[in-house]
């Protein structure tokens, strides 16, 4: 019996693993179609080559799985095969390598099917193919990212791979937070808000309508509803700004993610509602709307890797971190929740990623959701308050009655569930 299922289970890594490399050959064979002439020839191999690579790399490595010695000469064999053939690609003036990489990657699929979980190969399979299909699409974003972005995110590269992990882990005084913990949180917060700003920069310059609100929530919601109120200021066109405020859920899902998974879980049910809620209300008022073109309705955001912002920005949670413990030790759970009614005002990142990082121990869990939820709310009102300011009184009470709405179903979802 025991024979049995261990062939049983060599027969589905088999499998697996001729299905991986399956696909990846798929891929290559199309690439082979499409290109025709006279540099025809010079590819490697498609649908059959590339599933007789992963076969053989399994095999090679079940001959011999304690020494290795049979995979490692196959391997050196199949690297002197693929540099012969790139030399031959070099000789036509074609430099180009991810078929020879495809085909190294091919062959170690046998291994990591065997030696990890099945998500390890299928992950690193639905890359290399999204990565070898998405050429043309990735030569364009490259030629589109000026010299400063890229210089700008190796300096911040160096500040997290470099001088993050040097940072102190003893707790500050009173804060009771590290130095690493302070900065940890700038790094979180600045990258969530780096993909919005990539996106709205090189990926979608032209955003629309639909867009706007939603990549700019993700960056900064009460920004996004103070640019939006003013230009759609004189109309019912509010779907954008309500928008917003729903990305602003999923940013602080992340956020919340990233340094406690069981408080994201508790938070989970109430804010991917209010997200719904806000993405289904956008859609039915773009469907309604009159404002459909792909005018660019938002001016693109400053860049979040740029040291300043991150240095201002860890300042403000420190502020915010030593406040939140001042009234947590005079005022007790009541005084927190008046401050995140209040802190909604300004900005609740730092108070939720305060709040996440703090570990007070004296409050529950459901307590610290029910003041990141009040936080959020109070940040749903002041976003209505500013398009009132910005956008007149008819924006101003549409936006109300709408992220009303949602704060509502986002506290009684909050409590029911608990």
């Amino acid at each position: 019996m025991g024979h049995i299922l261990i062939w049983l289970e060599t027969f589905k890594h088999f499998i697996l693993v001729l299905a991986l490399s399956f696909l990846i050959g798929i891929e290559r064979e199309e690439v082979r179609h499409r290109e025709s002439g006279p540099h025809r020839p010079l590819y490697f191999g498609g649908v059959r080559t590339f599933p007789l690579i992963g076969l053989l790399g399994i095999v090679l490595y079940l001959i011999d799985p304690g020494r290795l010695i049979p995979y490692i000469v196959g391997l050196v064999c199949l690297s002197v095969l693929l540099s012969l053939h790139y030399s031959s690609k070099l000789e036509c003036g074609r430099g180009g390598i991810t078929t020879e990489i495809s085909a190294l990657l091919t062959y170690t699929l046998g291994p990591i099917v065997i030696a990890k979980p099945v998500w390890w190969p299928v992950g690193l399979t639905v890359i290399t193919v999204l990565l070898l299909h998405s050429k043309p699409a990735l030569h364009s974003f490259s030629r589109k990212i000026p010299q400063e972005e890229v210089y700008t995110a190796a300096k911040f590269l160096i500040l997290i791979g470099i001088i993050l992990p040097l940072l102190p882990k003893q707790k500050i005084p009173f804060l009771e937070i590290s130095p690493y913990q302070i900065w940890l949180a700038v790094v979180a917060v600045s990258s969530i808000s780096y993909i919005s700003y990539i996106i709205q920069t090189y990926i979608f310059p032209r955003k629309g309508l639909f867009w706007s609100g939603f990549l700019g929530g993700i960056y900064s919601s009460t920004a996004t509803t103070v640019v939006l109120a003013k230009r759609v200021a004189g109309t019912k066109s509010i779907g954008p700004i309500v928008l917003a405020t729903g990305a602003m859920y999923l940013r602080l899902l992340a956020l919340v993610s990233f340094f406690s998974l069981q408080l994201a879980l508790t938070l989970g049910v109430p804010f991917l509602i209010a997200s719904l809620t806000a993405i289904l209300f956008a859609f039915v008022m773009y469907r309604l709307s009159h404002l459909r073109s792909s005018e660019d309705l938002l001016e693109s955001p400053q860049n979040p890797l740029e040291i300043i912002t991150a240095l201002v920005f860890a300042l403000v949670f420190v502020m915010v971190v030593a406040l939140t413990r001042w009234v947590l030790y005079h005022y007790g759970q009541k005084g927190l929740n008046f401050l995140a009614g209040i802190i909604g005002f300004v900005d609740i990142d730092p108070f939720v990623l305060g709040i996440v990082q703090g570990k007070y121990h004296a409050v529950s869990l459901l307590e610290l959701k029910k003041a990141i939820v009040l936080a959020s709310i109070s940040n749903n009102f002041a976003k209505a308050f500013y398009a009132m300011i910005f956008g007149g009184w008819r924006v101003g009470v549409a936006v109300l009655g709408a992220l009303a709405g949602i704060s509502l179903l986002v506290w009684l979802s909050t409590v029911l569930i608990g």
